[in-house]
């Protein structure tokens, strides 16, 4: 997160800094629910 919000602090204007990386935030909750360093669970039959 400190990543996007250096980057989008230098790339685009600091007044859409937390709303860029709130959007960031739900965007990867969305996809990945359980994290990004999560392994998927295999079930055994």
């Amino acid at each position: 997160m400190g990543v996007v919000e250096a980057f989008v602090t230098g790339m685009v204007s600091s007044g859409y800094r937390d709303a860029i990386v709130y959007g960031t935030l739900v965007l990867v909750l969305l996809l990945r629910p359980g994290g990004l360093l999560t392994l998927p669970v295999r079930e055994r039959v």
